[in-house]
């Protein structure tokens, strides 16, 4: 069951990333324009990287992958969000992310199931 689980999300994650690419070699049509880079000049395709890589170790972990966490990445300043049970979890989250190549940055938007308003203030 978890064999089929895990070949689901990577097929998914797989699609995510083709399509992407797909965006960026018809002139952006994903994107709504013909730009390829951030405003910090960093290619785009560094940025869906990083969010590739971030969200395969979510995946891989067994206390974040249970969440829905939402990565958003823009010239290696990473943007997490979503909802955690516990700060231990999101704390762990944002060393995923961390230790990536290529995250500059993060801000860690990640609510504690609860604790609404206080998250970014405890654990991380």
């Amino acid at each position: 069951m978890a064999i089929a689980i895990r070949m689901t999300i990577a097929v998914a994650l797989g699609a995510l990333v083709l399509s992407g690419c797909t965006a960026m070699l018809v002139g952006g049509a994903g994107s709504g324009g013909t730009r390829t880079q951030t405003e910090a000049g960093t290619p785009a395709s560094s940025d869906s990287a990083t969010t590739a890589a971030i969200r395969r170790r979510f995946v891989a972990d067994p206390v974040v992958a249970a969440f829905d966490i939402a990565i958003l990445t823009r010239a290696g300043h990473v943007t997490l969000r979503g909802t955690v049970s516990s700060y231990a979890a999101r704390a762990r989250a944002e060393r995923l992310a961390a230790a990536v190549t290529g995250v500059r940055r993060i801000t860690n938007e990640v609510e504690v199931a609860g604790k609404a308003g206080c998250s970014r203030f405890r654990g991380g």
